[in-house]
């Protein structure tokens, strides 16, 4: 049980008077502002130096006051003022709980506070035995002129510290700290000479200016000398300022007005505060009229126990009302007043007494911001964010979709990217990549690349993939492969001509005099990192020491690998990775020829069409699997690949060779892998209209059919039933894959790309199939 019933508030909600006749919300909301209010926080709060202070030069104790302000002497040290407060509307700078303030009552002290702010500085021992020190401020000579500090050091003393009761501007100096650059040695034996030191001064840096309170000279727990600077600013209420009243009803100041055109009582009365009536039938705050009418009661009868304004507890109302009348004001607490700009008299009675209010910690000179030039982040190049740290204002995605739609193009220009993150960056029109002052590393030349301004947030998005070993992704733009994996293209072997002709000093040298310098081969390229970095070749086609093709290098006698076994050895190491997915996914498109045909089952069903066409192919391909009552879902159809061969001569049965093709074909023998099951089931196959049945291997045939750039030209499908029946007639003319690019059909030449990778054989130069 609660010895009175008021105490199950707790000492902060025990400030607000009347606080059940609030809607319990406001009361709420006091309990946080309460905390925010500035006031007398102690008896030696002069004392004492804290980091941050505020204090209210003139506190009041309120004129209605509970049992709870007693019982914690909160009248002793108050935190707010008695303002006399009108509500009305006058003007429209009293709308959204706006307060209008009588400049004469700022005149007198109403809502001044003062502002302190702690600056220390420890002076550290360095383990070479060298100390920081304070050192004098300096000095600029001037003839014919006395003496005088530099502006940065006007408010010290000449010991270096700051003048105590002098002002103190932004970017002036406090404390005159200076730091030994030579930290690190452990000073014996030095002879150096004396020691130099560097300016590391401790400045004030708030844009409004102070005074020096006061300054502390005293010593840390490591015995070094610590100074303290106590700055001191008094501010009276201006624009945009924070006040609220004990029934957690903020506003801030909208406007400032003169006394004469405040508006006056017939006994001369003039308001502190004009607050907005429509501040009350939407908070219910029975509590602040009750506040003003006691409050008002108590003043004219001097009898304090009107005061009280404790929970809980009955009031005597009636009794203030007469009060109120025995001293000539209406009981309802509402005067005759007149206008203070026309004189003439207002067209209703207006409600006013004295009311608590409190000054909050929001200041408006502790707020106010704004930038026209200053600070870039490094790593977007947008201006910096925060009042501290000199920042813009963010267009937020609100704001910009409000440009958006009423179509300020230009606008959006200014703000999105002109003012802030707007970049020149070289485009290179060709790659579509970024180039660097005026050269495109990708395509090695600079006739494609152009200047383009743009918001540097794309080149980030672009740069970070590239900087976390994704350049495969980049590379692919333009060379279809990874540099790492692939072997090179013929774009490739063309960059390294370029390469070669611009950075051989010995090729242009044996030209004949006069005459274009001749194009070097690949082995008379220099052997540099930066020459195989830019080509994009592995290392195994340079020797280590001078660059020249090793042994077993693919041109052995100088002259440069074909252009057509290049290129086919390039497409059918992508396909030796993509046959067992090839009916799941489609190929690269710069292995297929722009006229490639696909033929399906044409020994079985020679009326079928033939598909012509890169996407046609692509579509055809993927939907194959139903002749074998396979529904083709990505994921269920995957190959297991048995035998591939490269043969010259015709497969019977097979489609005819098409004109214009190479006489090469890729034979692959294959078979279908289970479809992934259920978890918990084995693998399942899915057959078209009969349901989970069990698996149906289906046997098949590739042949591809090859073009002069080493492109598929035609591919065509057939069935196998039974083993070996494939070969008949074929298996004599047929060579295994990796034997075909080791040393072709019968011609010795090995393909470049697969060369260098081949097992030794102690064979007699004999190869077995795969």
């Amino acid at each position: 049980m609660e010895i009175e019933p008021f105490t199950i508030l707790g000492a902060v909600a025990g400030l607000i008077p009347f606080p059940h006749h609030n809607q319990s919300p406001r009361n709420t909301y006091q309990c946080a502002m309460g905390k925010q209010a500035i006031g007398a926080i102690a008896y030696n709060q002069f004392n004492r130096i804290d980091t941050l202070l505020y204090t209210l030069v003139y506190p009041q104790r309120p004129m209605v006051i509970s049992k709870t302000i007693q019982l914690i002497h909160y009248d002793k040290l108050p935190a707010g003022q008695n303002a006399t407060v009108v509500v009305m509307s006058y003007s429209g700078y009293d709308i959204e709980d706006a307060l209008v303030l009588n400049k004469a009552s700022c005149d007198r002290g109403f809502g001044r506070c003062q502002v302190f702010r702690k600056y220390s500085a420890e002076l550290q021992k360095y383990p070479n035995g060298k100390r920081e020190r304070i050192g004098d401020p300096q000095y600029e000579e001037m003839e014919g002129k006395p003496r005088r500090r530099i502006a940065k050091h006007a408010a010290l003393d000449p010991d270096g510290l700051a003048m105590v009761g002098g002002q103190v501007r932004a970017g002036e100096a406090m404390v005159k700290k200076e730091t030994p650059l030579d930290t690190g040695s452990t000073g014996i034996g030095n002879d150096r000479g004396p020691s130099e030191f560097r300016d590391s001064s401790i400045s004030y840096r708030i844009p409004d200016p102070a005074y020096i309170d006061k300054v502390m000279i005293s010593q840390s727990e490591k015995d070094n000398m610590v100074i303290k600077v106590q700055t001191r600013q008094t501010r009276r209420p201006e624009l945009g300022d924070k006040f609220s009243s004990r029934h957690g009803q903020k506003g801030v100041v909208g406007i400032i007005v003169e006394q004469e055109d405040l508006p006056f009582s017939d006994k001369g009365l003039v308001p502190d505060i004009i607050m907005n009536p429509h501040g009350f039938p939407s908070r219910m705050t029975v509590g602040k009229l009750l506040e003003c009418l006691t409050g008002k009661a108590s003043v004219l009868d001097g009898r304090p126990d009107y005061g009280f304004g404790d929970a809980f507890r009955s009031h005597p109302l009636k009794q203030m009302s007469e009060a109120l009348v025995d001293h000539g004001f209406s009981w309802e607490g509402k005067d005759y007043f007149t206008s203070g700009i026309t004189g003439e008299p207002l067209e209703a009675y207006i409600f006013n007494g004295p009311i608590y209010y409190q000054r909050l910690k929001h200041m408006v000179q502790d707020k106010m911001h704004s930038r026209a030039r200053g600070p870039r982040a490094i790593l977007t190049r947008q201006p910096t964010e925060g009042r501290s740290r000199e920042g813009g204002l963010r267009l937020g995605e609100m704001e910009r979709d409000c440009l958006i739609a009423y179509g300020a193009s230009q606008l959006l220009l200014e703000r999105l990217m002109i003012s802030s993150d707007g970049t020149e960056i070289d485009i290179c029109q060709q790659c579509g990549l970024f180039g660097y002052k005026g050269y495109c590393h990708t395509c090695r030349s600079t006739k494609e690349v152009t200047k383009m301004t743009m918001p540097h947030s794309p080149v980030d998005a672009y740069r970070h993939p590239t900087a976390m070993a994704s350049t495969r992704l980049a590379i692919a733009t333009v060379h279809r492969c990874c540099r790492l994996c692939r072997p090179p293209s013929q774009q490739q072997l063309r960059a390294i001509t370029h390469l070669s002709t611009a950075r051989s000093p010995a090729t242009a040298s044996a030209s004949a005099p006069g005459s274009a310098p001749a194009t070097p081969q690949l082995h008379q390229l220099a052997s540099t990192p930066q020459m195989r970095r830019e080509t994009g070749l592995p290392n195994r086609y340079f020797d280590p020491s001078n660059g020249v093709p090793g042994e077993g290098s693919p041109d052995p006698q100088g002259k440069p690998p074909d252009e057509h076994r290049v290129n086919l050895g390039r497409t059918l190491r992508i396909l030796q990775d993509r046959l067992p997915t090839l009916l799941q996914y489609p190929l690269d498109q710069d292995i297929l020829a722009p006229n490639i045909s696909l033929h399906l089952f044409p020994s079985t069903h020679p009326h079928l069409p033939v598909v012509s066409g890169r996407v046609a192919y692509t579509a055809a391909l993927w939907t194959s699997p139903i002749a074998w009552n396979r529904i083709p879902v990505i994921g269920n159809v995957r190959l297991e690949v048995h035998t591939a061969r490269m043969t010259r001569q015709p497969i019977p049965g097979a489609a005819p060779l098409r004109p214009g093709g190479r006489d090469e074909q890729l034979v692959v023998r294959w078979s279908t892998c289970a479809a992934p099951g259920r978890e918990g089931e084995g693998p399942r196959a899915l057959e078209v209209g009969k349901g989970e049945k069990k698996e149906q291997h289906f046997s098949g045939l590739f042949i591809f059919q090859f073009d002069q750039k080493g492109r598929i030209l035609s591919h065509t499908i057939e069935t196998v039933q039974g083993g070996g029946d494939w070969e008949r007639g074929v298996g004599a003319k047929v060579v295994g894959l990796t034997d075909w690019l080791l040393g072709g059909l019968g011609r010795g030449e090995p393909c470049p790309a697969f060369q260098a990778t081949s097992p030794e054989r102690d064979d007699g130069g004999r190869r077995g199939r795969d």
